[in-house]
């Protein structure tokens, strides 16, 4: 998970800094996030405490869930703190996440506004004459984005609150030689991987449908080397329905439309189903 920061900005000064430091997923009965952030102050002639601090989830314009400072009024340092902030997670939440989800990363905008506690030279930060000992002033910070691996979000945040189950499947595409059409399909399954991460749904099952349509004996020769002929039969049952789907679902330029409606988790799925057709097939035909 990569670091990112936050500044806590008093009319637009930055008075503390915020580090990412990891984010978990905590109870059963009432799941949680916690995040960790190293917090710490950024004069060295102002000291401070944070008495109160809120953290807000966001996803575009939907709010996802709140939280607050676990123990607020922690006086804060140069040399940095760490503090956590516990937001309710919602499996409606959840769902939300994983379907907007892109490539394989969750993003999610973390935005903070609190109190500080500040003492010492607050020339510059303050207006002349309203500074006193102990002034608590309105903090807050600009939006920033928070990008979870998949394999951390998994791991570290559902699993431990019992959301669900989950396995990891490793596809290895075999070396196959000299193919223009077996390269072809490869192609068409990395346009469709690009078009998944940029949320082109509908373009996602048109690349899939193309790399079915790549491959030497497509359309309805692909197993005609298989020698069991109960296998084959099944074999080009399957793959024609799986097209069917692709078919249906595809947008083709600006004027043809498909029959159904094509989800995000639908073009995840029709993703995974090329991937492994495409490595099954590859060494059915070529072992």
């Amino acid at each position: 998970m990569s670091a990112f920061y936050y500044y806590l900005n008093y009319e637009a000064r930055p008075l503390a800094k915020l580090d990412f430091n990891s984010v978990h997923g905590i109870g059963r009965v009432n799941p949680r996030l916690s995040f960790i952030f190293g917090c710490m102050t950024l004069n060295p002639d102002i000291s401070a405490q944070l008495l109160s601090l809120q953290l807000d989830v966001m996803s575009g314009n939907e709010l996802l869930a709140t939280g607050s400072l676990k123990a607020a009024g922690r006086a804060l340092n140069l040399l940095g703190d760490t503090i956590q902030v516990e937001t309710v997670l919602l499996p409606n939440t959840i769902a939300f996440l994983e379907e907007t989800a892109r490539d394989n990363d969750l993003s999610i905008g973390l935005q903070f506004h609190g109190q500080l506690r500040v003492s010492g030279d607050l020339s510059g930060v303050v207006q002349p004459n309203a500074a006193a000992e102990g002034q608590i002033l309105p903090v807050a910070s600009s939006n920033g984005t928070l990008n979870i691996p998949h394999s951390d979000w998994l791991k570290n945040i559902l699993e431990p609150i019992r959301m669900g189950r989950y396995m990891s499947l490793t596809l290895r595409f075999p070396t196959t030689g000299p193919d223009p059409r077996w390269d072809a399909a490869l192609a068409h399954l990395t346009a469709a991987e690009a078009h998944y991460r940029d949320g082109q749904d509908e373009a996602v099952l048109q690349r899939c449908y193309n790399a079915f349509e790549s491959l030497a004996g497509a359309p309805k020769g692909i197993f005609d080397t298989v020698t069991d002929a109960t296998k084959q039969s099944y074999l080009d049952g399957l793959l024609l329905k799986t097209k069917e789907y692709m078919h249906a679902g595809r947008h083709v330029g600006n004027t043809e439309t498909g029959v159904f409606n094509v989800s995000h988790r639908d073009s995840k799925f029709a993703l995974g189903i090329t991937k492994m057709w495409l490595v099954y097939i590859s060494r059915l035909l070529n072992d």
